[in-house]
């Protein structure tokens, strides 16, 4: 089904039309859903208050990934669901979903194995750059945990290549590397699965600029966001995939919160042609001075580098500031100190919010990545069910639909 065949209508045309579940939030998760339940021949209706896939589906480090540094914090479970997704989106999506040779620059052999293992039993370290053992040891169990339907090869250490040693600090003896993948093009995938979603069930609908405006009884009452006009629908149950404005969706909905926390990721878009070259087709993987695990790869003709990590209360009101443009740059300054780097180079920049479930954690990079599905019974004024996704990333989006519909 081509873009322009895809039955995305505007809210005046859902008046007073029964669905069997009504979906909020048309990012990676909820389109997720909304595929997963048409498959099944379950009429559904997707709105979202923007476009499709405009939050944080828009703006992700665009990596499909199994999560390597989750094996500190103990989440074998979460790497092994991730790193399976991973193979599967590289089996059934080739057109968007490739192979990224990843690099880790080792400087020491020993560092930071202390570090990972009081991480590992929920304590926080003194911050020490992982060596040479600590990074062995982490691929071997990301390999084993990826084993299934893996198609690509296992990890290997070596000397710093002599290509390389003009590319890292001098300081730099050994360089891991490993294989995960990256998706060109994310908003193409969810448009796609929406086409998926409506060929096999045409009662299905996608409405974006919709925003919903309450729940009472089975009716939702939903907002044209273009023209201010206000119509009903009812439903049988609802998804709450609002991913970082779960709480907000929730108490306009009549749900229970607060259950997420949102974090800020910002990404620089460089044209830098002399580290593109260098990085020749490869993603460098490294830690900043204060830990942040950052990545940097070519993007299309440009490289793309991130990311930052910082708490943030309104995911409406978010832009990326100047002091995190400065400390990508540093960064990068420190990795590669033979190459010059300023605001120059900086094309653009974009940000998103992480909706991770909510923490008391000390530091955002100790906050769980992992997903979970919760459910609001029907109470005095609603009479069906909200179900909510807490949490959920790019690569795990299709399990963690597949939770959800269970639960529908």
């Amino acid at each position: 089904m081509s873009a322009w065949q895809l039955p995305f209508v505007r809210p005046a045309s859902l008046a007073d039309r029964h669905f069997s579940t009504v979906i909020v939030g048309a990012g990676i998760n909820g389109v997720g859903v909304f595929r997963d339940l048409s498959l099944q021949r379950v009429d559904c209706l997707i709105v979202d208050k923007g476009d499709f896939g405009a939050g944080a589906s828009s703006a992700p480090s665009r990596m499909i990934h199994g999560g390597l540094r989750y094996l500190e914090n103990g989440s074998f479970s979460l790497v092994a669901e991730a790193t399976r997704e991973r193979n599967l989106l590289l089996r059934n999506a080739p057109h968007l979903v490739r192979p990224l040779k990843t690099v880790v620059p080792l400087a020491n052999f020993f560092g930071g194995l202390m570090s990972s293992a009081l991480k590992f039993f929920g304590r926080t370290p003194p911050q020490r750059t992982r060596g040479l053992l600590a990074v062995a040891l982490g691929l071997r169990l990301y390999d084993i945990l990826g084993r299934r339907q893996r198609m690509m090869p296992g990890h290997r250490i070596s000397r710093v290549p002599t290509n390389d040693r003009s590319l890292f600090r001098a300081a730099i003896r050994w360089t891991a590397t490993f294989f995960d993948a990256w998706i060109s093009h994310p908003e193409w995938l969810i448009l796609e699965l929406i086409g998926d979603a409506c060929r096999d069930q045409p009662r299905s609908a996608a409405a974006n600029y919709c925003r919903v405006m309450g729940c009472a009884g089975n009716i939702l009452t939903l907002r044209d966001e273009l023209t201010g006009a206000l119509v009903r629908v009812t439903a049988d149950t609802v998804v709450n995939a609002t991913g970082a404005w779960l709480d907000r969706s929730a108490a306009v909905l009549g749900g229970a919160g607060p259950r997420v926390m949102g974090t800020k990721g910002s990404h620089l878009v460089l044209d830098h042609p002399a580290l593109r070259d260098a990085l020749d087709g490869r993603m460098a993987y490294f830690e900043a001075v204060d830990g942040r695990v950052c990545i940097v790869y070519p993007f299309l003709d440009r490289v793309l580098v991130g990311s930052t990590d910082i708490p943030v209360e309104d995911p409406d009101q978010i832009v990326t500031e100047p002091a995190e443009v400065d400390y990508l740059i540093d960064v990068l300054r420190e990795v590669f100190p033979n190459m010059a780097f300023g605001r120059d180079n900086v094309v653009y920049t974009y940000v998103g919010v992480r909706p991770l479930a909510r923490s008391d954690a000390d530091k955002p990079g100790q906050i769980s990545r992992d997903h979970s599905v919760v459910i609001d019974p029907p109470n005095a004024t609603r009479d069906i069910p909200i179900v909510g996704l807490v949490g959920g990333k790019w690569t795990t989006f299709r399990s963690l639909a597949e939770e959800a519909t269970t639960e529908v």
